[in-house]
């Protein structure tokens, strides 16, 4: 029985750390790694003011911060966006650090 519920925790673990784990080994790195992507792009003008909002994840199972979108036009102080942009980076599945970042008036 203990062998059990051994193994079950052992799958569990490795299921919700496959997550961050296969996103990078795709990307070519399996244990660090850091990206920059596009998002979203609008139709609206003008790119003078930023906004970044960030979140930090402890091993899949602690997060603190706040990435939303919302967060990162009132910390830019942006009315109108013109782009919004994500930047990631990780350690393994142990630590993520994921940024929004917002373009825009």
């Amino acid at each position: 029985m203990k062998n059990l519920v051994m193994i079950t925790s052992i799958v569990s673990l490795a299921t919700l750390s496959g997550c961050a784990i296969n996103q990078n080994l795709h990307n070519g790195y399996a244990f660090y790694g850091e990206r920059s992507e596009p998002i979203a792009v609008t139709g609206a003008a003008g790119k003078s003011k930023v906004g970044k909002a960030c979140t930090k994840n402890y091993l899949g199972i602690y997060a603190v911060g706040d990435n939303s979108l919302e967060a990162a036009k009132k910390e830019g102080g942006i009315h109108t966006v013109s782009s919004v942009d994500v930047e990631v980076s990780n350690i393994g599945p142990f630590y993520i650090h994921s940024c929004t970042v917002v373009h825009g008036e």
